[in-house]
């Protein structure tokens, strides 16, 4: 059936008009409601033409579909992706496993299983907390039980602790009337890592006696000793006309400065090294050997009588270095006056021997030292007759306090002449030998920077090792999972025994 029609003059089926007149609306709905406004909603986004993965989209565009509108009213809390799931865990956690039993093997780690007898009541857990956690809850690790295990507590997981070390560890009830953890009386346990693995077994309550204050102290440890290494002791050793060895300080830089003012006056001192004045190589009897040690003793002198004085030092350290460290080439040192085989026939190939001594002498400074040598002691070694003994000092098993790389005393190395080029230095047949004994030092000392420039460049150049700044302003180079500082120190004067000096009646006259 057809509508009737609402004008004569116009078409029964006109276009609605929403807020047109009331008779319009009864023709078309057939009854007469009340009119609403319509209700009104934020205006929806368009859905994108082509839909993309979240790995192929770009960021912006992934951004621009999760920002709710600006006309909304309120804006729409979405999750943050998780950042794990539980499959990706257990598939890690096998590889997890595997890293920690080797580690233990290899005695670095030991895996610590604790088991605590505690009658809980229902509701109650145990929970220890071990010194990572210190006094804290937080991280404090829950134990398990089971009906048939009851009432022992066990970890659910060994807890990996570094062999050798001292671990602190408490125990804590949860649960019960109260809402915090309780940690149990007394003062916490004790444990030490032994092993690869180690099960301990306690009962909740039963802590270890407190410590008494009637127990006398532990002795502080031996203060720690400079030891200063050179290949000539700073000191005058004569026969005397009684016919005794006589022993007298000499005027090195390196020798113990009268009138109090030397470091030796403030920290225990040793010097090591070789006897001049022709006496280390000398015939000498075992006699002669002994009286010198007694004579050098009340010095803090420990004399060396070397048998590779003549190679390693007069050819090698004399020969070879010294005039490379001044610059002068390897083709210049051909026509050099000390080179006794002649120019068309010096190779450095064919100094062989001399290198094989100067290893031999920077060994023989190496047994010298290891047996004197204690904790907390600094090295300090000069010139460049020892490049090689830092690195042989570093490497020997008796240098080490532990299984590990701990040392046992501070390595210093001084150069007291310049560094050359690192252009220079390549020409040297045994350079990166040399280099690779400086770097076993934990501090390498320069007199200026230019000469630790060319250092750092010649690490950089020869052994690829990279320059890293430290906190203060020094730089350094990274070598074995450390990094070996570079200073610079200038050789300064005595000055309170210059003005002691100038204020003598003989200076003030001849002024």
């Amino acid at each position: 059936a057809s509508l009737p029609k609402a004008n004569s003059g116009r078409a029964a089926f006109e276009p609605f008009e929403p807020y047109g007149t009331a008779a319009r609306a009864r023709a078309f709905i057939g009854a007469a409601p009340r009119l609403r406004a319509p209700r009104w909603e934020p205006p929806k986004e368009p859905e994108p033409r082509c839909r993309r993965s979240p790995r192929s989209a770009p960021a912006a565009s992934t951004r621009a579909r999760q920002r709710p509108s600006s006309a909304s009213p309120a804006r729409r809390s979405r999750s943050p992706p998780p950042r794990a799931s539980a499959e990706r865990r257990a598939k890690a956690e096998p590889a997890r496993r595997r890293v920690i039993a080797t580690m233990a093997q290899d005695g670095l780690f030991t895996k610590l299983h604790l088991s605590v007898t505690a009658r809980t009541r229902p509701g109650q857990a145990v929970l220890v907390s071990g010194s990572a956690t210190a006094d804290r809850t937080a991280g404090a690790l829950e134990m398990v039980t089971s009906p048939d295990e009851w009432p022992v507590w066990r970890t659910p997981k060994p807890v990996i602790i570094p062999q050798g070390a001292r671990h602190d560890y408490r125990y804590l009830l949860k649960g019960g009337e109260s809402l915090e953890p309780e940690p149990e009386p007394g003062v916490a346990r004790r444990v030490v890592g032994e092993g690869p693995e180690l099960r301990v077994a306690d009962v909740f309550g039963q802590t270890p006696a407190p410590p008494s204050s009637a127990r006398k102290p532990s002795p502080p440890p031996p203060p720690s000793r400079l030891v200063i290494v050179c290949y000539h002791l700073p000191v005058r050793v004569v026969r005397g006309v009684s016919g005794a060895w006589e022993a007298s300080w000499g005027t090195s830089i390196i020798a113990k400065s009268p009138g109090g003012t030397s470091i030796a006056d403030a920290r225990e001192t040793l010097w090591v090294g070789t006897i001049h004045g022709g006496l280390d190589r000398r015939q000498l009897t075992e006699a002669d050997k002994a009286e010198i040690r007694a004579a050098l003793a009340p010095m803090r002198c420990v004399p060396l009588f070397s048998m590779h004085a003549s190679k390693g030092y007069l050819n090698y350290a004399k020969r070879v270095l010294w005039p490379s460290f001044h610059n002068v080439t390897v083709l210049d040192q051909c026509c050099a006056a000390w080179n006794d085989e002649g120019a068309d026939t010096w190779d450095q190939e064919r100094s062989g021997a001399s290198w094989d001594a100067y290893e031999a002498l920077n060994g023989e400074f190496r047994d010298a030292l290891l047996p004197i040598l204690r904790a907390g002691d600094t090295v300090w070694v000069h010139d460049y007759h020892l490049m090689l003994l830092p690195t042989m000092l570093a490497e020997a098993e008796m240098f080490r306090v532990d299984a590990f790389t701990t040392r046992k005393a501070r390595i210093v190395f001084f150069l007291h002449i310049p560094f050359p080029t690192s252009q220079l230095f390549c020409s040297l047949a045994n350079g990166p030998k040399l280099l690779a004994g400086v770097v076993g030092a934990d501090v390498v000392g320069f007199h200026a920077f230019e000469h630790a420039r060319h250092f750092l460049n010649a690490c950089t150049r020869l052994l690829g090792m990279p320059q890293k700044s430290v906190a203060g302003g020094i730089t350094g180079v990274e070598h074995g999972g450390r990094t070996v500082m570079v200073v610079v120190r200038h050789v300064s004067v005595e000055t309170l025994v210059i003005e002691d000096a100038l204020k003598g009646d003989a200076v003030a006259a001849a002024a």
